[in-house]
């Protein structure tokens, strides 16, 4: 007879799965990453905290968070491509022309497509 405050292997795995995290690690990029030069580590944090285009051009009067979500919208399809443009030229008035095809590369086709002919 087993005593009832001893778990069993079921019971433990299920609580590991819901209150641990697996984390594996590549042991060669380990060990690559041990060995590499400190000039990439530099670039790559340069090039993660350096600002992008779209970013730089935003008017200071829009916040980021409210592009993003109007930007949701119009993926979801709760806003047509005419309101969004206008969005868009609010947000960056006179350089939108310069970040227009860095927002139509980062939508899904048919979207994209439909802002084009507006822009």
């Amino acid at each position: 007879m087993s005593d009832k405050l001893i778990f069993s292997e079921k019971q433990l795995r299920e609580f590991t799965a819901t209150y641990s995290e697996d984390i594996r690690v590549n042991p060669f990029e380990f060990i690559t990453g041990l060995f590499s030069s400190k000039e990439k580590k530099a670039e790559k944090a340069a090039a993660a905290a350096a600002p992008s285009k779209v970013t730089s051009a935003l008017k200071s009067t829009i916040s980021l968070a409210a592009l993003e979500e109007k930007t949701a919208s119009f993926v979801k399809g709760s806003i047509d491509a005419k309101a969004f443009y206008k969005v868009l030229s609010v947000a960056f008035g006179d350089k939108l022309s310069v970040v227009l095809p860095d927002i139509l590369a980062n939508l899904p086709a048919a979207k994209a497509a439909a802002l084009k002919k507006l822009g």
